[in-house]
């Protein structure tokens, strides 16, 4: 059997990004490295996005008492330092029962290490864009995975236009090129259950991308990939979904 060997990129050690890590050990991956990116800006096209979303969806999932108390740990400075610290062994605990390497990238994603790029790359958790120079140094390439159906809906709000337009449902495993959500799909996961409200759809949508990592990475170290050259057509990608728009569909959730 062949080594199923890959290399992690993220933007932070954080929580989610550790469990990230357990899950994709526990699928019998052998990590070789945890890239981490260089810090960038949050895009203003996904700061509008995410103030749509807290304005449309935020006021209908609720505070409970345990959310509230979470919310005022996680900006405590004290709670910060001691979260890092916390994440910090347990990241030196992986890194030397399972020889992980940990690689921070420069400006560009550049690394005197050729090493590190010397293997499949699962994104996760990632913010900005990435140049075709950079994407260039991933000898095996960059695998995400996009809330929709590509090419069909590309784009940040891909997912929320397909539930809108009646169409198939689900996420997409593929190569990350120079274009927006353009490069070789890798394979599509429907979604089954769409769920109650469009906060359950968002949240279910999620769920479905984290499990089908396993299945996109052992595809994508086999290369059997579905389509290797989608047709790009600028209509795919629709854009912000208007929160007039949002709010519609939010609403008659279940006629759709």
């Amino acid at each position: 059997m062949y080594k199923k060997n890959i290399s992690v990129l993220t933007q932070d050690i954080d929580l989610g990004t550790l469990k990230f890590l357990k899950f994709c050990l526990e699928n019998q991956f052998v990590i070789k490295y945890l890239l981490i990116a260089p810090a960038v800006k949050k895009h203003p096209i996904r700061t509008k996005q995410d103030l749509i979303r807290q304005n449309v969806l935020a006021k209908n999932i609720g505070i409970s008492f345990k959310k509230l108390l979470l919310n005022l740990f996680q900006r405590n400075k004290f709670f910060i330092f001691l979260k890092k610290k916390i994440y910090l062994c347990i990241l030196f605990f992986f890194k030397k029962k399972y020889d992980i390497e940990l690689e921070i990238l420069e400006k560009d994603y550049f690394s005197a290490n050729d090493n590190c790029f010397e293997f499949l790359t699962v994104v996760y958790s990632l913010e900005g864009i990435i140049s075709g120079n950079a994407i260039k140094r991933f000898k095996y390439g960059l695998i995400n995975i996009h809330p929709a159906l590509l090419p069909d809906y590309r784009g940040l709000d891909g997912g929320l236009w397909a539930l809108k337009e009646g169409n198939e449902i689900g996420v997409t495993a593929y190569l990350i090129d120079e274009g927006i959500d353009t490069g070789s799909i890798i394979n599509f996961y429907p979604l089954i259950d769409k769920g109650k409200d469009l906060v359950d759809y968002i949240n279910n949508l999620k769920q479905l991308k984290y499990r089908s990592y396993v299945d996109a990475i052992n595809r994508a170290l086999t290369k059997d990939f579905k389509l290797t050259n989608p047709i790009i057509k600028k209509s795919q990608n629709r854009g912000l979904m208007p929160e007039n728009t949002l709010k519609n569909l939010y609403k008659n959730f279940k006629n759709y």
